[in-house]
């Protein structure tokens, strides 16, 4: 991943810039979803960090949603260039390679990881119910 091995790729940086404009631009039209509803849970009560919480939620709440989303995964595989045999192969690879870069940038991978304890889960999942970004979906 260039944008962490050379950071001062100023391409990397850019392209990094307007993948994020881009999710910014499309979240008013959709609402945000679980991950996000999660995430701000997460932060606000237990001060985890933006990113942090979503790396160690992002993939279970993947894994949560399949078989349904499978056919949108797929769709992602093709644009990531990963070869598959089949929806559920290329959905598989498609968790397989967020799950890798997770690794590689070396952050939480799991919400055990953080300072989020165990007995807090039912007072975040209670609270994100309540969330803006998962009711207007």
């Amino acid at each position: 991943m260039t944008s962490v091995g050379e950071p001062l790729d100023i391409n990397a940086r850019g392209m990094l810039q307007h993948a994020a404009w881009l999710g910014a631009f499309t979240a008013g039209l959709t609402g945000l979803g679980v991950v996000p509803a999660l995430r701000h849970q997460i932060g606000g009560i237990y001060n985890v960090p933006h990113g942090v919480a979503s790396t160690a939620i992002f993939p279970p709440c993947i894994e949560y949603n399949r078989p349904d989303i499978d056919g949108y995964l797929a769709q992602i595989a093709k644009v990531m260039d990963l070869p598959f045999k089949n929806t559920k192969d290329a959905a598989d690879r498609v968790i397989k390679q967020v799950k890798d870069v997770i690794s590689d940038l070396g952050v939480p991978a799991r919400l055990r990881d953080t300072v989020v304890p165990r007995d807090g889960l039912k007072t975040i999942a209670k609270a994100a119910m309540h969330e803006r970004s998962i009711n207007q979906i």
